[in-house]
């Protein structure tokens, strides 16, 4: 893909694990999934799949129904480049009264071949997964602010309302808000679930959002890191069926584009390379 050739680094290393080889085969991340087990393979990749499409679906369906088709097409935003590309070269068919043509057989004046297909069918998955990624920031943010308004709200400085503030850090699963403006997560209890983080409240319930995130990253964690901060390389050449067609950016420059989402994004690429490489240990 574009973004895989931005890749310099040698995949000769001996220590190399599995995930080295999901992400060498163009279709592994849709077609192996994240577990290890074949059986559990397949249906934890389809549920994932599932939640992605749910994510992009509903989000450009609440965007066109604010915005309007028209205001839309001008900006559908990051991480739809597919949208972007289909209403480009679509508007001579809307123009003339023809049907529209899908993504991504409108790239293409001839039939695209099966490699290419499965190479822009990988774009779409990572686009998918980096909207994922942005919603799971924007759900956290949302959250957080949340539990800052409760609190002003609850005047937790009173100590008459000392139930009432314990009750509303135990609904969002927080340990407690500093000055007003900062929200504190419990720390993990050595004697709990083998020292790790707890789950609990509102907040708590997005790490497993975020876990499942590190997990489906953990397979392109590269070309995420690359794509998220944009790494200066060398000019790209062309190649496939569409070399001479314009192509939308995958992801826009870090500068350009919600610059928390783009952060959030290589962290759970590294992150989830790095848990990745445990659990194989």
């Amino acid at each position: 893909p574009r973004f895989g050739r931005k890749r310099s680094h040698s995949r000769t290393g001996s220590a190399s694990i599995d995930v080295e080889s999901l992400r060498d085969d163009e279709i592994a991340f849709a077609s192996k999934g994240i577990l290890r087990s074949s059986s559990e393979n397949s249906s934890a990749t389809d549920v994932w799949r599932k939640l992605m499409d749910q994510i992009a679906e509903i989000s450009h369906r609440a965007d066109l129904k604010r915005l309007g088709e028209k205001d839309l097409s001008r900006d559908y935003g990051e991480f739809r480049h597919y949208l972007v590309e289909k209403a480009a070269h679509n508007v001579e068919n809307k123009a003339a009264g023809k049907e529209n043509v899908d993504w991504p057989t409108c790239l293409s004046p001839t039939t695209l071949s099966e490699a290419r297909r499965q190479e822009l069918a990988r774009e779409k998955l990572i686009c998918k997964l980096l909207l994922s990624i942005q919603a799971f920031t924007y759900s956290c943010c949302s959250e957080g602010a949340e539990t800052l308004r409760l609190r002003k709200k609850l005047a937790f400085e009173d100590s008459a309302n000392l139930e009432a503030k314990s009750a509303l850090l135990s609904k969002f699963g927080v340990a407690d808000i500093l000055h007003e403006s900062m929200v504190l997560l419990p720390e993990a209890m050595p004697d709990q679930d083998e020292g790790g983080q707890l789950f609990n409240g509102r907040i708590g319930k997005l790490r497993y959002f975020a876990l499942s995130i590190m997990a489906a990253t953990s397979a392109v964690s590269r070309e995420i890191a690359q794509l998220a901060l944009a790494f200066p390389t060398e000019e790209e050449s062309h190649h496939g069926d569409d070399h001479n067609v314009p192509r939308a950016p995958i992801v826009f420059p870090i500068l350009n584009g919600h610059v928390l989402t783009h952060i959030v994004a290589a962290m759970c690429a590294t992150c989830g390379r790095a848990r990745a490489r445990s659990d194989f240990d």
